[in-house]
């Protein structure tokens, strides 16, 4: 809005949304920003400033109820607990070695023992390969008592077709005369749609598979004895484990038994002193938990006195609205002036609306059309001007559609209830010299950048020039149409289509 204005925005009333009051605050939250005055940096710092304030309040309040509670309760301060933590490590460290030596000296007293766990870890792997032995021969003896199951179903199929060929016998090739017709009949056996094995194949076939099944039957049986050896040897085995276990037992009993006394009193020391560091550990905690909220405390205090002195330094050092204004305001005035404006008095920006007033009358409420296109003109060129000598947050662009909007020109109808006709022969808006003027000051605006060597430009898009405009000037003509071609020059869009 404060870069692009189009030909109905020119001199309108609702400029840059004016009436529309609840769409016009955003327009002035634009125009603070572009200014740098936008309240939202300080409203943020205070903002921060009260939420860590309320977390100061909080944590200190958490600190006194632990504070007084650690009073009341007698409890050590850190270091004693500290102290007191480290010397129960050490006895920890001296009853832990002091049961490790004894479990040693209790297995280096027993050699039979040894002897006897190392005898049955030994029986121990033999009774597992017996074990796999037992699961192999079984999986095998599985597998050939199937395959011996379908050999003998293979034997009964052919015994079966044997018998069948014996009874189907052999079929003969006579030729019989047709009953009907008296035509020769012969009976071929290739018209049938099976085939009559002979003798020789069926009986060799029968050898093959009733031999096959001899030589499975025989592995059977040789892995049937393995299997029943393994079972046995297996049994062996189970009984020498238990054996072994009783003995090794016994003798754990008569080994440890003088061992029992010193090994409990190594284990009560330790569980008792484990729950004593258990709950000076937890009193640590406690203790590191006031500790941290007292830290925690200290550097948000340290960040609410950065953030107060960030706060000072934004507020002293933020751009005074009023300044800004004022200084708007004289760029107002004095362009008014370079248009030759009639009764300039009462000009100036407003507080509330951040708009131009002339006569003290503010832009929306200026009943001449001529007059508001000449204002909402320069009130945009004002603020690029402003922009040009100030470090704000402007584009330095300014795109206009249209400057002569109710200026000595017939008036377009849909315009012209907003203006007044005789207001604007009052202002002498007829006077050719006033749209030579804002042409004028357009051009002064940008050739003070270029002295600046500030970069800046300005677009503007209308169907007449000035006559007095210089060839010089004219230079800065980007693109020129005409709606007849006139001079050679090109149609513009609308017209070409």
């Amino acid at each position: 809005k404060f870069v692009y204005v189009s030909q109905d925005d020119i001199g309108s009333k609702s400029f840059l949304r004016l009436g529309d009051w609840s769409r016009y605050a955003f327009t002035k939250e634009v125009f603070k920003y572009m200014f740098n005055v936008l309240d939202e940096s300080i409203a943020r710092l205070q903002g921060e400033i009260s939420a860590k304030s309320s977390l100061v309040t909080e944590l200190n309040r958490k600190y006194q109820i632990i504070s007084e509670f650690l009073r009341d309760t007698d409890y050590e301060t850190i270091e004693s607990i500290d102290d007191e933590i480290n010397r129960i490590d050490l006895v920890l460290e001296e009853l832990v070695a002091g049961l490790s030596a004894l479990d040693k000296n209790m297995k280096a007293d027993s050699i039979q023992y040894t002897e006897l766990k190392d005898a049955h870890n030994f029986i121990s792997l033999k009774y597992k390969e017996c074990i796999l032995n037992i699961t192999a021969l079984e999986d095998k003896i599985d597998k050939y008592s199937r395959l011996k199951n379908d050999y003998d179903n293979d034997i009964e199929k052919l015994k079966a077709i044997k018998t069948a060929n014996s009874r189907i016998g052999v079929l003969d090739k006579e030729v019989f005369s047709c009953p009907v017709c008296d035509s020769h009949i012969k009976i071929d056996d290739s018209d049938f749609p099976f085939e009559i094995s002979s003798e020789k194949d069926l009986n060799e076939e029968l050898n093959s598979l009733s031999r096959r099944r001899r030589n499975i039957n025989d592995m059977i049986s040789e892995m049937s004895f393995k299997l029943k050896k393994e079972s046995g040897y297996k049994k062996e085995l189970d009984e020498r484990l238990d054996e072994l276990r009783e003995l090794i037992d016994e003798e754990s009993q008569s080994m440890i038994t003088p061992f029992l006394t010193q090994r409990d009193f190594y284990i009560k020391e330790i569980s008792k002193n484990e729950k004593v560091r258990e709950q000076l550990v937890k009193d640590l905690k406690v203790r590191n938990q006031q500790e941290e909220l007292l830290e925690k405390y200290q550097v948000l205090r340290k960040d609410i006195e950065a953030l107060t002195e960030r706060l000072e330094a934004l507020k002293k050092n933020a751009p005074s609205m009023e300044g800004i204004l004022q200084g708007l305001g004289d760029r107002f005035s004095q362009y008014l002036k370079g248009i030759n404006i009639k009764n300039r008095t009462g000009i100036k920006i407003s507080e509330s609306y951040y708009i131009p007033v002339i006569r003290e009358k503010e832009y929306f409420k200026i009943t001449s059309g001529g007059l508001r296109t000449i204002s909402s003109i320069g009130y945009l060129l004002s603020i690029l001007d402003y922009a040009i000598d100030h470090n704000v947050n402007h584009p330095l662009l300014l795109i206009f559609d249209t400057v002569g909007k109710y200026l000595g020109k017939q008036t377009k109808e849909k315009y012209s209830k907003e203006t007044l006709a005789f207001e604007d022969d009052l202002e002498g808006m007829s006077d050719p010299m006033k749209y030579q003027n804002i042409y004028e000051q357009l051009l002064n605006t940008v050739q003070k950048a270029e002295r600046k060597n500030v970069p800046c430009q300005i677009i503007l898009v209308d169907n007449d020039l000035p006559n007095s405009f210089s060839t010089g000037e004219l230079s800065n003509i980007i693109a020129h149409y005409s709606s007849v071609g006139e001079d050679g020059l090109p149609l513009g869009l609308i017209d070409d289509l």
